[in-house]
């Protein structure tokens, strides 16, 4: 019920087709490009590839929990749920956000091992989601989408030292510049942190322009990328409806 599709970024040209996955999400790769790793949204379970693969019934399956490796066809109990999954920089590490139990794994990339499971009581929020990795300080930045710390704003941001893997910080919803937060980036070139809002639900700011497409605007606010994490100002930068993804040209 799903592929990865691989392409020539330089050309444009199609290279080759993954299949035999379930429901596949977050994709991430080494710097060499010699392995891949896809999570597989619903389960317990991501793939672990090299990307001169052929006999696509060798892709590893490694499982999250310990348990034997499940792909579900939808969201079932008991199951974690990789969303996103992102190398660390240095190769070693490999970060899964897992929606369903509110957790953030951290994998040995040469062992396949958890080494580390943070969860609620570490500062995770509810329904962690996307990852922004920065290259230049030794910190991962997981946007978590619903967390309800105020009446109208729900969701946070969880930060952890990728290194030590040690908590760093968290940014709560009760600053009132974002609202069930999905995109995430990293700008290390200007030492910054853009965070994207969806503003979906019945709660969060109502937009300032009415869209065309539908719904509530979404917006992004930016914060520092470094301790204590603090926002550079007090706005929100209007978007259109369904905000929801985010990458910065200049890394």
């Amino acid at each position: 019920t799903g592929s990865v599709v691989q392409y020539d970024a330089t050309s444009l040209v199609y290279q080759k087709f993954f299949d035999r996955m379930v429901y596949p999400h977050g994709v991430t790769s080494t710097a060499s490009f010699d392995t891949m790793y896809v999570s597989s949204q619903w389960g317990n379970t991501i793939y672990k590839m090299p990307s001169n693969l052929t006999d696509f019934t060798l892709i590893q399956k490694i499982s999250l929990n310990g348990n034997t490796p499940v792909q579900n066809n939808s969201k079932l109990p008991g199951y974690p749920d990789p969303h996103e999954i992102m190398i660390t920089p240095d190769g070693s590490k490999i970060v899964v956000t897992c929606q369903s139990s509110n957790e953030v794994k951290i994998l040995d990339a040469r062992t396949n091992q958890v080494l580390k499971t943070f969860t609620v009581s570490d500062g995770v929020g509810v329904y962690p989601q996307e990852i922004a990795m920065s290259h230049k300080n030794p910190y991962a930045y997981i946007s978590c989408s619903d967390t309800n710390n105020t009446q109208q704003y729900a969701g946070s941001v969880f930060i952890f030292n990728y290194q030590t893997l040690q908590v760093a910080g968290t940014i709560p919803a009760n600053t009132g510049l974002f609202n069930t937060p999905h995109g995430i980036a990293v700008d290390d070139k200007n030492g910054v942190l853009y965070v994207v809002s969806a503003n979906t639900g019945t709660s969060g700011p109502p937009p300032h322009h009415i869209t065309s497409c539908g719904g509530k605007n979404g917006y992004y606010s930016i914060f520092n990328s470094t301790p204590p994490f603090a926002p550079i100002n007090q706005r929100r930068y209007e978007m259109l409806a369904g905000s929801y993804s985010a990458d910065v040209r200049f890394k």
